[in-house]
């Protein structure tokens, strides 16, 4: 065994992760920072993530109108005093309120922490397709204007004003 083979075996687990190497694999090896930042930057993941987040927050939601509203009703009308006697002591508009206000937070935080800052690096980092027709040049443009003026002063005829 060569004295690189012995190298890379000691050490290539930590060179592979976070560093750039020690030569015995060459320079095009990529860290472990750099593949993060390739994984996290994918656009499914952070919808994935935002997914998880906003769904974790309305199910408490509709757990919250289940306990608190539609359950309430369910018992009284199945207790047999029916949906017309309704009794709002046993239902607790306060709790799902506060729910409803926890749901609309999270999503703010996401929204706000998450989502709109990863936009504006994606809208600022992505790159612009180049045009393929270089810019008019202004003795093109003015070039074009008379054109378009000898074409008007020919439609109008000689009956109108020369222009």
């Amino acid at each position: 065994m060569t004295q690189a083979d012995d190298r890379c075996g000691r050490c290539c687990i930590f060179a592979l992760y976070f560093t750039e190497g020690h030569g015995c694999h060459g320079p095009a090896m990529k860290t472990l920072l750099e593949e993060f930042k390739t994984f996290i930057m994918r656009g499914n993941v952070i919808e994935l993530a935002v997914a998880v987040v906003i769904g974790t927050a309305f199910t408490a939601l509709v757990k919250s109108a289940t306990d608190f509203l539609i359950q309430p009703i369910l018992g009284m009308a199945l207790a047999g005093q029916g949906i017309g006697v309704l009794d709002f002591t046993y239902m607790k508009l306060g709790s799902f309120i506060m729910a409803v206000i926890n749901f609309m937070i999270t999503a703010a935080v996401v929204f706000f922490v998450f989502v709109k800052p990863l936009n504006m690096l994606v809208a600022r980092f992505a790159k612009r397709p180049e045009t393929d027709t270089p810019p008019a040049s202004l003795n093109d443009v003015v070039a074009e204007l008379k054109e378009l003026k000898e074409e008007m002063r020919k439609a109008r005829g000689a009956s109108g004003p020369n222009v």
